[in-house]
């Protein structure tokens, strides 16, 4: 589809309409596009994105996004639509999806068993949470009522990265992650969390994520955690550990 940046029956918000001038000229073809960068424009919506079928990747975060419909962008691979206002996302028809990241939105669900190719999810800071220790007890506030509440992890397979600290999350299964490298869950309301079947200890600090610890769990809800038994992680088995509440129990398998 031939646009023009002056179609502004197209492309409704006039930041977009400049953020695709800037990048493609006054006159593109949509199909020609595999890329989209449009981060920290003011940009409250982006409305036309449907016509953009062949796009692999979009940027478009530290924006005013309250709404993102990505259902006919089926080639995405890579979406990163953190810092917004969006309180819905729906990736189901994004299959190929491999890199999500839509960290510090205002989320409460987040449907991700429709990806089987995600690798790395990154959905932090969903709740804005004020946390505070008090004699070395935390205590969590969510003023806003926001946060994910639910995420099921069973179906993505392929998946090495999972941050999602800062939420409502009660449980996480982790039993069909055996790829998993980097698990940030801090600060949700899980009370069991067994990570034996991942590959944890295989983290090399600071590669694939900018992190000395492959795992970080600090919840006061946290009474047990599950490691293998000839794991020594980093942050969890240290004398001092920085990574795990107090009231923790490590339990071997």
């Amino acid at each position: 589809m031939i646009i023009s940046v002056s179609s502004n029956w197209i492309i409704q918000d006039s930041a977009f309409r400049q953020a695709l001038h800037s990048a493609f000229g006054a006159t593109f073809n949509t199909e020609d596009i595999k890329g989209i960068q449009c981060d920290g424009m003011d940009i409250s919506s982006l409305s036309g994105i449907e016509y953009f079928e062949n796009l692999e990747w979009l940027s478009c975060s530290h924006n005013s996004l309250t709404t993102l419909d990505i259902s006919r962008n089926l080639k995405l691979i890579k979406l990163d639509c953190g810092e917004n206002r969006l309180s819905e996302l729906n990736v189901n028809n994004n299959i190929a999806l491999r890199y999500l990241y839509c960290y510090n939105n205002n989320l409460h669900n987040l449907d991700i068993s429709n990806n089987p190719e995600l690798e790395i999810l990154e959905c932090y800071d969903n709740a804005h949470l004020q946390i505070e220790s008090i004699d070395d007890v935390m205590f969590r506030r969510n003023s806003y009522g926001t946060g994910i509440r639910v995420l099921d992890t069973t179906n993505n397979l392929k998946l090495k990265v999972l941050k999602c600290s800062s939420n409502e999350i009660a449980s996480l299964d982790l039993s069909k992650n055996s790829q998993l490298l980097h698990l940030d869950c801090d600060d949700n309301r899980i009370e069991i969390l067994d990570v034996s079947a991942t590959q944890l200890n295989h983290y090399v600090p600071k590669t694939i994520v900018y992190s000395e610890y492959p795992l970080k769990c600090k919840m006061a809800s946290l009474k047990a955690l599950y490691l293998k038994r000839d794991w020594r992680l980093k942050g969890i088995n240290d004398t001092f550990p920085v990574c795990i509440a107090r009231n923790t129990q490590i339990i071997y398998k």
